[in-house]
């Protein structure tokens, strides 16, 4: 062990490397560090395991604390999960293995095949470390950011990944150009062929990825929305958006894979908008039987007109009807007559009784609708929204509604239309 009297010769190349900072601390301690003296090769290394464990302890410390700090309002499924990745530790090795490169330098030299060899080796491992931690911060940041609302508005699956994809290819390019000596422009510069090449590898990853960005621009589709897509037989809701699929968790829980090209070449229902106002449609037609119509006479008349949901209606429409009829000569057949018909009656009651309705929303769009008739009678639509958008509470809320219109349906001498059951086989296997 040699006296530190006068400044080691070294290598300029070493002299800029971190490793003279060790060769500093050995100075210290007046051990001048010479790569053929054992006992200074032996300094070195235990400069070298004392500075890394340092780092490596340090830095990890570091880093869990920020963690924590940053997950202190996360729950404990979060907490743990982040735990699992290890992401302290596997920033904290980066660090002390550079430190041991260093070390490794200074000991075997760089001149020489095998020295060289070595020196790459010990090099491409540390990009992997350095690789390995990105990706742990990577899902990290997709974790936290997950839990967010924002973070549900743009696909952060997709880009994670397009980030990771990156990592590997320029962690690669940077590998390739240690091992061959060259700079990674020169390698960039003669890749333009193998570049069209990957691109038709990867012409639906990069697709995907393209179409992942236009569905976030366009806020056509985020995570834990409900989308409906009929020709693929797909009615759920969106778990996850990666780079080339979509991830839909059906009604009757089976997973289903939409590529994120077919969200933007096929239509398809977002269900966002029911969620966002808080309301649920409610589009079903009532179906009456065309022979169960008539006009209605006094008798009748005197027993709707106890339904206390259309006494006005009924009043003030008899006195615009009487008013007309008045006005008509006597001599004209009762057939010019106007009348309240009971389907007329019936379909006020269903609107006032809707309207009336405490689960229906009222400044939203409620109407009745008389459409077309078809073979199986005249059918009335109701059109209109409950304030609930739980699917239980809104069937139940639907089905309490139409219990209803059948019931009171014979106060006003109607009847639904009893559909054969073999028309309804028919129906049904069309």
């Amino acid at each position: 062990m040699a006296i530190n009297n006068v400044e080691p010769e070294l290598p300029e190349p070493i002299r800029e490397h971190i490793g003279h900072f060790l060769i500093e601390i050995l100075s210290y301690f007046d051990i001048t560090f010479n790569s053929h003296d054992l006992a200074s090769e032996f300094s070195l290394l235990i400069a070298t395991i004392l500075l890394s464990l340092f780092f490596f302890f340090f830095v990890k410390h570091f880093v869990k604390l920020l963690i924590t700090k940053l997950y202190k309002n996360q729950n404990t499924k979060i907490r743990l999960t982040v735990s699992r990745k290890k992401v302290p530790t596997k920033i904290a090795l980066i660090i002390p293995f550079y430190i041991i490169i260093t070390s490794i330098e200074l000991l075997i030299g760089k001149v020489g095949f095998t020295a060289e060899l070595i020196n790459n080796i010990l090099g491409a491992l540390g990009g992997l470390f350095i690789l390995i931690a990105i990706f742990a911060i990577v899902d990290t940041l997709l974790l936290v950011s997950l839990t967010h609302p924002i973070g549900q508005k743009f696909p952060l699956h997709g880009i994670a990944q397009f980030v990771k994809l990156f990592s590997i290819a320029l962690a690669i390019l940077m590998v390739t150009s240690v091992f061959m000596n060259r700079t990674p422009i020169y390698l960039l510069s003669g890749i333009g062929v193998l570049a069209g090449m990957l691109i038709f590898i990867f012409k639906e990853t990069l697709l995907g990825f393209v179409a992942g960005i236009q569905l976030a621009a366009n806020d056509m589709v985020t995570i834990g929305q409900w989308i409906q897509l009929d020709k693929y037989k797909i009615n759920g809701i969106v778990q996850e958006v990666t780079l080339t699929t979509v991830k839909v968790q059906n009604w009757d829980n089976t997973i289903s894979m939409v590529p994120s090209q077919t969200l933007m070449n096929e239509p398809f229902v977002n269900w966002y908008g029911v969620e966002q106002i808080g309301a649920r449609r409610i589009k079903r037609c009532l179906y009456i039987d065309i022979e169960t119509i008539n006009f209605i006479e006094e008798q009748q008349f005197s027993s709707l007109i106890q339904i206390e949901l259309i006494r006005p209606y009924l009043e003030t429409k008899m006195e615009q009807l009487n008013k007309y009829n008045d006005a008509l000569s006597s001599d004209i057949s009762c057939v010019n007559h106007r009348k309240l018909t009971n389907l007329g009656c019936f379909r006020e009651y269903m609107a006032r009784y809707i309207e009336s309705h405490g689960n229906i929303r009222a400044d939203l769009t409620l109407i009745i609708k008389q459409l077309e008739t078809n073979n199986f009678g005249i059918p009335l639509e109701v059109y209109c929204f409950v304030n609930t958008t739980v699917l239980r509470e809104f069937e139940q809320v639907q089905a309490d509604i139409f219990d209803h219109f059948y019931s009171i349906m014979k106060e006003f001498n109607l009847s639904p239309v009893k559909v054969p059951i073999n028309v309804l086989k028919e129906d049904t296997y069309q």
